[in-house]
């Protein structure tokens, strides 16, 4: 039977591609070597560096592409998600729970980007803001649009734990705006981030609070009406099959 690889030869080549990874310039898509290379460049054999990369993937630091090589990604809430669709299997209570928990993270990375928004925090905002109110924006552009305007908040409030909190529920956070923004339009979520980049801009962190509570009461009502009616159907469709 071959040993295990030694978990601190693991570990230190982890720890030193995590690094590499973390330090390159988010959305820029870039490839690691394959485990040849990096087995050449650590010193180390082959299954430490599959131990490695291993770990690396269960983080969402990488991605493996059969027959291409292993892609450095940034989906460091892909645990988290993983783990809430075991905990939580039903979606719409996925949904709920998740913009319950946006209360407790968005309100107070408003307030922090109130008082530590750069200029280029605020262009990026607009940017976000100009996209989603596009005439011709489709249905997946006005989702990333709306889900890079939080993001921004997140990467301006200077509270990193918070930040990747709120990134560990994205995922669920962009299925709510699928429901939400294709029923309702861009234009409620436009009109309310428009009070919070008002807030920003005249440096008003309780302001900027306010306003994001209030556009997340408006994306649980419209949350809640979407999930009704949806449930509403697949139980009519059920009684429907019952009585053929």
């Amino acid at each position: 039977m071959p040993k295990a690889p030694r978990a601190s030869l693991v570990e230190d080549v982890y720890d030193e591609l995590a690094q590499e990874i973390l330090s390159r310039q988010p959305g820029q898509e870039t490839w690691l070597p394959n485990t040849a290379e990096l087995s050449e460049q650590f010193g180390v054999s082959r299954t430490v560096v599959r131990e490695a990369i291993s770990r690396l993937e269960s983080q969402g630091l990488v991605e493996p592409c059969h027959g291409v090589g292993l892609k450095a990604v940034r989906r460091l809430h892909k645990p988290v998600m993983a783990s809430l669709s075991l905990l939580l299997p039903d979606q719409a209570e996925r949904l709920r729970q998740a913009t319950a928990t946006r209360f407790l993270l968005e309100v107070e990375i408003a307030r922090l980007a109130a008082a530590h928004m750069d200029e280029s925090g605020l262009q990026k905002l607009r940017e976000a803001q100009a996209r989603l109110a596009d005439p011709e924006v489709t249905l997946e552009r006005a989702v990333e649009a709306d889900t890079d305007f939080h993001q921004v908040l997140a990467d301006q409030c200077g509270n990193l734990v918070l930040k990747l909190m709120l990134e560990s529920i994205v995922e669920l956070c962009r299925e709510s705006r699928r429901l939400t923004i294709e029923s309702t339009g861009f234009e409620r979520p436009w009109f309310s981030h428009q009070r919070v980049v008002a807030a920003i801009e005249q440096g008003a962190p309780e302001a900027a609070a306010d306003a994001m509570r209030e556009h997340l009461e408006l994306t649980r009502t419209d949350l809640t009406a979407q999930l009704a009616e949806l449930e509403g159907g697949r139980e009519q469709d059920h009684q429907c099959q019952r009585l053929g």
